[in-house]
């Protein structure tokens, strides 16, 4: 799973009496991990696989103050420094906006998919058991069904001014892509905004002449929309680290991006383009040299 031979490390406590327990049992390999200071969540990744280990959980961190260690550990892949005030969460979960994270929390239902949405986050069609730790009973069922609501009103009220938007957006860049400057027919190119909608405030998305850009079907789109390229304070295209280390994704960035500067970027757009930048692109990991 790591062939450089370094993985980064993070492990919870059984917690008093056992109190930890149903937490370290509710999330597995896949999952998505954010980690949290400062009023802020300043990393994220994937958890890679889940182990238990006492010993090395000590040799790492030691002990905390009642004795126990951060045992059900887990190694973490896709590490990535982002930087997401703590209040956009609380805003999408319900939570109070006045709300402090003092231990581990798992978000999982429709918060998760909430969350995932609004992020941008890759969510696994399917998990696969561990079975070092407890599994349900019961298999999950083969024919599963859907009970939620169907169709969200965030889906619908998106549609407000999405076709304005990408008439506005045609009428200044002509029919080619913003990141990758090639030009392709009107149907292959899409209305992309630069800043999530979803996080934009309501003045933010009716600000037609900067909050969108026009971006390509042909990978430009999906890759800004992952966080595999953006777009830097100067107008240059920035493509991740992990982007470079995919062959198919590398030679695309060094045949579309290599050197290019973005003419759509500006001083008015700059916001939107530093929120991407703070939110959704893969910037190198901080240094992990704590404990939890």
């Amino acid at each position: 799973m790591f062939p450089e031979g370094v993985a980064p490390m993070w492990g919870l406590t059984p917690g008093k009496g056992g109190s930890n327990r149903k937490k370290i049992g509710a999330f597995s390999a896949g999952d998505a991990v954010f980690f949290y200071s400062g009023r802020a969540l300043f990393s994220g990744g994937t958890v890679a696989y889940r182990f238990r280990s006492p010993g090395v959980a000590r040799r790492l961190w030691g002990e905390d103050d009642n004795g126990l260690t951060w045992e059900h550990m887990y190694a973490i892949s896709d590490l990535h420094q982002v930087l997401i005030p703590f209040t956009e969460v609380t805003s999408v979960i319900g939570w109070n906006p006045r709300a402090v994270l003092q231990q581990a929390h798992v978000v999982t239902d429709d918060d998760a998919d909430y969350l995932a949405e609004l992020w941008g986050l890759d969510v696994p069609t399917a998990g696969i058991p561990d079975t070092r730790y407890e599994v349900p009973d019961e298999p999950p069922s083969s024919t599963p069904v859907f009970e939620g609501i169907l169709d969200r009103d965030v889906m619908r009220a998106q549609r407000g001014e999405q076709v304005r938007l990408k008439r506005h957006l045609l009428a200044v860049g002509a029919d080619r892509c913003a990141l990758c400057g090639r030009d392709f027919p009107l149907r292959f190119l899409v209305a992309a905004h630069i800043k999530k909608r979803s996080a934009c405030a309501d003045e933010e998305r009716r600000d037609l002449a900067n909050v969108g850009m026009l971006a390509c079907m042909f990978g430009c789109d999906s890759l800004y929309e992952h966080g595999f390229i953006s777009v830097d304070e100067d107008g240059s295209i920035l493509v991740a680290a992990d982007a470079q280390a995919v062959p198919t994704l590398a030679d695309y960035a060094v045949a579309h991006f290599m050197g290019r500067t973005t003419p759509w970027w500006t001083p008015l757009r700059e916001p939107y383009f530093a929120w991407h930048r703070s939110h959704t692109f893969r910037m190198p990991p901080p240094l992990f040299g704590i404990r939890p």
